[in-house]
């Protein structure tokens, strides 16, 4: 048989192109083997690693800087965890393909991560016992979690995380916390976490919940900080929001702040167990740590503390700031004075292994700036975290209602650093400004000094500042700071009239709403309008820890909604001088579309009505301020130095008619003095 014209001509080259050409390759580089890791340079490779599970047990690098901004071309907002979701008994055996490999960050951050989903949420939704999580940062993520296990790096983790960092924000159910949401025996170690972190139960700045396996293998959180602001119902901690059985938490800070309802602390929320587990010798529990960061609890101090909220087992060698955090008790630790916090033997006399000594130990775990700091990680300067910027601003950041005249303060990040100072109304030139920027550039101030005052500030207006730590002797040592933020108020609170924190939780033996009873005690008609008041709400808060909550009915009959409260003693609201009622109210984006007004009646039955100005008012997700000249109450004839009662109300009282159905969220009722 006759070979076809040109066949022998081209087959050597096509099988020689056919073996040759590589194939396609999924990320930027590298084979996945521990010698030749997967590499991740961009969004899409990142992407690439999420969408393919046999990919699961390989090992990466990042080797560049990678921005998820929505806004971004390769930006995009998940329902998911990028890597690994996963789905299960939350205290067994988690369904889906978790993560085993290994992620080295190199230092490289993901910055403005976005998920909006329900459990198991994260850059990582699962990492198993033998997956590794090391040297990554985590900027401004922004999760918001419908379910449990949310956290900004992993969801749920039984491996190792070593030298990462975290920021932005991360909200959840339960088992939420800044980096980690359930460490459950697996290993945090020389990390930190600045997220400002909410949810229900298990919320902390770091790690939601903290414990060993079921064979006693230990969860621990070693050497770690926090520096954000926590907020929760129960089990809320500046670092851990609860520490279990098997939990080892052990050389950590926080300087969060925290609030919530019960089993509050500075460091830990919930504290189960430390010492002998069973027949087995067990050094767990909280040991050689501290906390500095406000801690507030809902006015009954529910099980509320300076470090640790509830802890059936006592230690000493751990140690919170009584000034500063507010608390004066603890279930744990010893409190101590900010001068002392800030004095290095305070924590020699403990035991604590600090830098230049050997009594203690030989590790050199911690460092303190005599006198002008509290005692840093040395791990924080190995592995370069950001947490080694400044960090615990005062005000603290997005602060509102503070007074023009502050002086701003924050607490050193280095030794003998020295700090640059930005400082201005503009949020893009305050993080983008060098020293040569004369409009928000402040100077270059002495390493003893963590305050700069900016002058009288405008009223009712955002201010942003920066500080950088340096180090004159090396021209690579800047640590470019955080931008952080304050709004300044445009009145004094005088007094409150109602901030809804005391009561637990019934709210309508104060607030007479249409709901009314007879049990457990007769005679409590209610107002007859379509409104109904019952408890205090703890998850939409303007402030503090609780809210009012009104549901209003305008359907039916007399197609208006009020809560009323009387007092027995009229009351003089021009004490002190002030002029003006301040409330805050939000309400929800399927609201009937009807009239929010305020009535103001005085002890001999004089009202005035007055309504909002908005006719949507009531749509508003985000906290409205309405500020009630008491001109205006005066010129209908009410005497506002002796007020009876307080109406607020949905609809129309002067000429109602059918409406719609809603709720609405009262908080912070205040007298005011608006500022010249």
């Amino acid at each position: 048989m006759t070979t076809p014209r040109g066949f022998r001509a081209y087959t050597p080259i096509i099988l020689f192109l056919i073996f040759l050409s590589p194939a396609t390759a999924k990320y930027s580089g590298g084979t996945g083997e521990p010698n030749d890791p997967y590499q991740i340079a961009t969004a899409a490779d990142l992407i690439a690693l999420g969408e393919d599970p046999n990919d699961y047990d390989k090992h990466f690098i990042l080797t560049a800087d990678i921005d998820l901004d929505p806004n971004l071309p390769a930006g995009r907002i998940f329902d998911k965890a990028v890597i690994a979701p996963a789905t299960g008994d939350p205290w067994g055996e988690v369904r889906g393909r978790a993560f085993s490999g290994v992620i080295d960050g190199s230092g490289h951050s993901i910055s403005h991560l976005t998920i909006e989903g329900a459990t198991f949420l994260g850059l990582l939704g699962c990492l198993k016992s033998d997956g590794q999580v090391k040297d990554l940062r985590l900027v401004d993520v922004d999760i918001v979690g419908s379910g449990n296990f949310v956290g900004g790096l992993v969801g749920y983790s039984c491996g190792s995380i070593t030298m990462s960092y975290s920021s932005g924000s991360v909200t959840g159910s339960s088992c939420v916390g800044g980096m980690i949401g359930l460490n459950f025996g697996g290993t945090i170690a020389g990390s930190c976490s600045e997220a400002s972190v909410s949810g229900g139960g298990d919320i902390g700045g770091l790690v939601g919940s903290n414990s060993g396996t079921y064979f006693l293998d230990l969860g621990s959180v070693i050497q770690c900080c926090s520096t954000g602001v926590v907020r929760g119902n129960s089990c809320v901690g500046g670092l851990v929001g609860s520490n279990g059985l098997n939990g080892d938490v052990s050389n950590c800070y926080s300087t969060a702040v925290v609030s919530g309802i019960w089993d509050l602390g500075g460091l830990v929320g919930l504290n189960r167990i430390q010492g002998q587990v069973a027949s087995f010798s067990w050094d767990g529990g909280v040991t050689r740590c501290y906390s500095t960061g406000p801690v507030a609890g809902n006015g009954v101090e529910w099980r509320v503390g300076g470090l640790i909220g509830t802890n059936p087992y006592g230690f000493e060698d751990s140690l919170w700031d009584t000034e500063t955090s507010g608390q004066a008790t603890s279930a744990g630790g010893t409190g101590k004075i900010t001068t002392e916090m800030r004095t290095a033997q305070t924590f020699l006399e403990v035991g604590w292994d600090f830098v230049d000594e050997s009594v203690n130990g030989t590790q050199d775990i911690w460092w303190i700036a005599e006198g002008l700091a509290y005692p840093r990680l040395h791990s924080e300067l190995d592995a370069d975290l950001p947490a080694r910027k400044a960090f615990a601003p005062l005000p603290i950041d997005n602060s509102t209602g503070v007074f023009p005249s502050i002086n701003v303060r924050w607490t050193h990040g280095e030794l003998t650093f020295l700090h640059d100072v930005y400082f201005g109304d503009d949020p893009q030139a305050v993080a983008n400004g060098t020293p040569g920027d004369s409009g928000v550039y402040c100077g270059r101030f002495p390493a003893e000094v963590a305050t700069y005052d900016p002058g009288v500030l405008g009223l009712e207006k955002t201010y942003y500042w920066r500080i950088d730590e340096i180090n004159e002797a090396d021209s690579n040592s800047r640590r470019k700071g955080s931008v952080w933020s304050f709004t300044t108020i445009d009145f004094i609170v005088v007094s409150i009239v109602d901030d809804f924190e005391s009561y637990i939780p019934l709210l309508l033996d104060t607030w007479i709403s249409g709901f009314g009873w007879d049990e457990p005690e007769p005679n409590h008609p209610g107002n007859g309008s379509g409104s109904f008041v019952l408890i205090a709400d703890t998850s939409i808060v303007y402030a503090g820890k609780q809210s009012m909550p009104m549901d209003y009915n305008n359907v039916n009959e007399p197609w208006y909604s009020e809560t009323e409260r009387t007092w027995e003693t009229p009351q003089d609201w021009t004490v002190d001088g002030a002029d003006t009622l301040t409330l805050y109210f939000r309400g929800e984006p399927d609201n009937g579309r009807d009239p929010l007004y305020v009535g103001i009646e005085d002890s001999v039955g004089r009202m005035a009505t007055v309504v909002h100005p908005d006719a949507e008012a009531l749509l508003a997700t985000e906290w409205q301020k309405w500020h009630i000249p008491f001109a205006d109450l005066k010129a209908a004839g009410v005497d506002v130095a002796a007020v009876k009662k307080m109406v607020i109300g949905v609809g129309d009282r002067e000429n109602p008619q059918p409406g719609g159905t809603g709720r609405i969220y009262i908080d912070d009722i205040r007298l005011t003095k608006r500022m010249p």
